[in-house]
């Protein structure tokens, strides 16, 4: 399993570095298809957000809050649930041993929190798709909805026919 692990992240570090030595800064699927990726424009978001430019932000990435928003409470929930489990198994243990009931409670609340975890993501990962679909019909030409001529496709088309 672990050199299964270590063969795929170095397959992944060879593709990034052939991509990088190829002259491509980007976005891979921006470069391979010439349509923008659901993420486009997320950088330029964020970069705007740090300026102060709420408006010129949600413009380029209306997702950019929810996703920062949901990340958080992600991060609260994965990192709060496991402190305070952490904390209350530490604390049955010096007082008294830890029976099944008590186990169960503690692993009952990790799922709580994992199944928490995982709409959270669904919920973003559609708003995301959702958004990028709207945006390709209705937001298509504007920045960063562009189509970018110069991609992997077309060249390999043109090589082609």
């Amino acid at each position: 399993m672990r050199e299964k692990q270590l063969a795929t992240t170095a397959l992944v570090v060879v593709v990034l570095l052939a991509v990088l030595a190829a002259g491509v800064w980007g976005c891979p699927i921006n470069w391979v298809t010439g349509l923008p990726c659901p993420g486009c424009g997320i950088t330029r978001a964020f970069i705007l957000l740090l300026h102060g430019d709420i408006v010129g932000s949600f413009k380029m990435h209306p997702m950019l809050i929810p996703l920062m928003v949901g990340v958080a409470v992600i991060c609260l929930v994965y990192f709060g649930g496991t402190l305070r489990t952490v904390t209350t198994v530490a604390m049955r243990q010096r007082r008294r041993p830890v029976t099944t009931g008590a186990t169960l409670a503690v692993s009952d609340k990790g799922k709580q929190a994992n199944q928490l975890i995982r709409c959270i993501v669904y919920v973003l990962l559609v708003a995301l798709i959702v958004t990028w679909l709207y945006r390709l019909v209705w937001c298509w030409g504007v920045e960063p909805m562009e189509y970018h001529e110069p991609n992997l496709l077309k060249t390999i088309y043109d090589l082609v026919v």
